[in-house]
């Protein structure tokens, strides 16, 4: 990315305490040296004189908690607001020997584009001011994509287990969620996810505006917001804009909190434990039970604005941060799962007494001898590898019968393992409002986890017994 020095200095100003802080802004803000696909929403008009001729070079004002946004409308009297932060606005427009008019109750949602209606300007002979509020009638937004929005309200309202954002997504009209349950937010949250039928690598998810998926095989995650920093989830499932490209099957679109004119904080711990559960039908039926499903998740957040006391943004119109912080000590589970294993006898070559499926003794033949059924079923020691002695000791051994008849022999052996799952999250953002026409936010995300799947995964093989476990970190 390239940058004028002489743009750079232009927004500095002079003032040396000044400089150096906005130097530090501005080096923050380069830190993530990509520009995002558009993470704020479009507000645009158009301006009409009372004889229904289109009204140029009018000074058009848009106010909001992320500060305010000015621009002019052009030769055809259309103004238009860009990449503008959620949340709700005003809008203001003045004329001189006119009436100033102000729309409030402007909502712009992220990645959305409204078009407001004609606003007709009234001749005045002194200072008066039209105020009107906005109705969801008289916003419309402009056609293109099929999305459905979560606000932050919203989502802290759910009963989300794990306080993972992507049950959230679940609830949307076209997903279809094969995931079993998360009992925590991890990276691969969101692989199980499929929106409209497409495939599981065709979606994408964006922070900010910013891809966040894993560029390999494109089913998890590069950073995963804790559920308190979020300020608004959209899931865009059809018909997409050209910044929602890149991939086929739809765009998840998560965007972080900013902080506002107010100091603000918040606080929260969640708690669980499986003595508050209830063991589910098929542990019931198969005698084993409740999983262990412990956690803590302690979240702090801080946001507000930037300022200098009596020198720079006295007004706190111009800088904000937010900064989350989320700490989630859990046990996992990794579900009930059966498996049939040796058992010692045939772990000692001895298949006398071993049936299958079916309740049948097995047919335990030789290789060596036309296929012949071994005498007594017993494998004579003679024939023992010691490479295969040395595998038969990672299995476990039995230690389930299946309540059921039709299926009493067909595994022997259970488990339903829980796991360590530590993870910290913390994420910090900074908005700047340079100009009343240009906006700069910049956003740090760290995630740090360590996993202990018991079962292992692809790159060490997979089994339903804890046979090659894995940790990573």
């Amino acid at each position: 990315m390239r940058i004028r020095s002489s743009w750079i200095w232009g927004i500095i100003g002079s003032g040396t305490a000044m400089r150096a802080f906005n130097v530090a802004l501005i080096l923050f803000w380069i830190s993530g040296a990509a520009w995002p696909l558009q993470q704020g929403g479009v507000v645009s008009g158009t301006v009409l004189d009372p004889a229904g001729a289109v009204f140029p070079k009018l000074a058009v004002t848009l106010s909001g908690p992320a500060g305010d946004f000015a621009t002019a409308t052009d030769e055809r009297g259309a103004f238009l607001f860009e990449d503008v932060p959620a949340g709700e606005y005003r809008l203001q427009i003045v004329a001189s020997g006119f009436k100033t008019v102000r729309l409030e109750g402007i909502t712009v949602v992220a990645g959305k584009s409204l078009s407001l209606e004609p606003v007709w300007m009234e001749l005045s002979l002194r200072r008066d001011i039209v105020s009107v509020v906005a109705k969801v009638d008289s916003v419309k937004p402009l056609p293109g994509s099929r999305a459905n929005l979560i606000s932050a309200d919203e989502l802290l309202a759910m009963p989300l287990e794990g306080r993972d954002v992507m049950d959230a997504v679940s609830l949307v009209t076209g997903i279809v969620d094969l995931d079993a349950g998360r009992a925590g937010s991890s990276p691969d949250s969101v692989a199980q996810i499929y929106i409209l039928g497409g495939r599981e690598a065709s979606k994408n998810l964006t922070v900010d505006g910013v891809r966040a998926m894993d560029p390999g095989p494109g089913r998890s995650l590069q950073t995963t917001p804790s559920l308190r920093s979020i300020g608004e989830l959209r899931v865009v499932t059809s018909s997409y804009l050209a910044e929602y490209g890149r991939n086929s099957a739809g765009t998840i679109s998560l965007v972080t909190r900013s902080g506002t004119r107010q100091f603000r904080a918040t606080a929260d711990w969640m708690w669980r434990h499986e003595g508050l559960n209830a063991n589910d039908y098929f542990n019931n039926r198969n005698g084993l039970p409740r999983l262990r499903q412990r956690a803590h998740y302690i979240n702090w957040t801080l946001g507000g604005p930037v300022f200098i006391p009596g020198r720079w943004n006295k007004k706190r119109t111009q800088a904000f941060f937010f900064f989350s912080q989320e700490f989630q000590s859990q046990l996992v589970s990794y579900m009930s799962r059966t498996v049939r294993v040796p058992t010692p006898l045939e772990a000692q070559g001895d298949f006398s007494q071993s049936l299958d499926v079916s309740g049948r003794l097995f047919n335990v033949t030789d290789p060596w001898n036309a296929q012949r059924p071994f005498p007594g079923q017993i494998i004579p020691a003679s024939r023992f590898s010691m490479v295969g002695q040395n595998i038969l000791k990672l299995f476990p051994a039995p230690n389930f019968t299946d309540p059921l008849p039709s299926r009493r022999h067909q595994w022997n052996y259970a488990a339903s393992p829980t796991t360590p799952y530590p993870r910290r999250t913390e994420i910090v953002r900074l908005d700047w409002t340079a100009r009343k026409n240009l906006q700069i936010y910049s956003r740090l995300s760290r995630t740090a986890d360590e996993q202990h799947p018991p079962f292992g995964l692809w790159v060490n093989g997979y089994a339903n017994f804890p046979l090659t476990p894995i940790h990573f970190e």
